[in-house]
């Protein structure tokens, strides 16, 4: 029997820059994509809905949830999937061409799940955070099989649930690919504006006025304290030429509404 993979992503508002090169990047690699909308602004739902342009064939899911608990948004996902598998993935993360990979594992019944490795750019396309290959700091799970008291918990940084038993039956194994982090990338007004919804959240709203009063920073420098090292692995294919053209200076990146 063919085992089928199942793309399980959460929209929120602002993601139109990353969106399409994040699904063209891994559409080769599932069957099914379903997507749950969150409050996403008009660039961002016009952006999603050319996924069927560029999914042309594959089984597409669009719902909407307005509540702002992250747990919530994936378990609505992970209960309107059909397929055997679930990858998760974020609208501003984009694979490499060897994502496929995961299809040459989905059929062995002794895995549960299987972990990637990543790169996370820093306040542009050419810097990286300080790290080193294979760094678990930037090594999370991609996959996991979709199966009875599998779900996702916490309401804000979310987190997957195993039973005991699957985990003492299965096991998790590494793959040697890779995904580029664009997230932080943005400009740090946004990324602003995503931790300030976090914190809005954790129940600590006031958190970066007390920070910022005594670090000195705002909303357009949080990142400026962090180190950064020069990206030398090369761009995921499908977002090559624009990466490329964004730093020879031949195309402008969108604005977003924080700026």
């Amino acid at each position: 029997m063919k085992l089928k993979v199942a793309l399980n992503m959460i929209v929120g508002p602002m993601e139109f820059e990353f969106f399409s090169f994040s699904v063209k990047s891994i559409k080769d690699a599932v069957d099914e994509i379903v997507i749950v909308l969150n409050d996403v602004d008009q660039k961002t739902l016009e952006s999603v809905y050319e996924t069927y342009s560029i999914c042309d064939g594959k089984d597409i899911k669009i719902l909407e949830h307005s509540e702002r608990n992250f747990s919530k948004l994936r378990n609505l996902a992970l209960e309107n999937t059909q397929s055997d598998w679930i990858m998760k993935l974020d609208a501003d993360e984009v694979f490499y061409n060897d994502v496929i990979q995961i299809r040459d594992h989905i059929h062995d019944e002794s895995i549960l799940g299987m972990n990637t490795w990543f790169y996370h750019l820093l306040r542009d396309f050419e810097t990286c955070h300080d790290q080193v290959e294979h760094e678990l700091l930037y090594h999370r799970l991609l996959m996991f099989r979709k199966l009875d008291g599998i779900y996702w918990q916490s309401d804000v940084h979310e987190s997957i649930y195993f039973p005991p038993s699957l985990r003492k039956e299965k096991k998790i194994i590494d793959l040697d690919i890779h995904y580029v982090h664009f997230g932080y990338a943005k400009p740090q007004r946004e990324v602003f504006r995503r931790w300030k919804l976090y914190s809005e959240l954790e129940g600590q709203p006031n958190r970066y006025d007390e920070e910022f009063k005594v670090t000195g920073a705002n909303p357009d420098t949080i990142l400026d304290d962090r180190t950064g090292i020069p990206f030398m692995a090369p761009f995921p294919e499908t977002i090559k030429e624009y990466c490329e053209s964004v730093i020879k200076g031949e195309v402008e990146r969108p604005l977003y509404d924080s700026e």
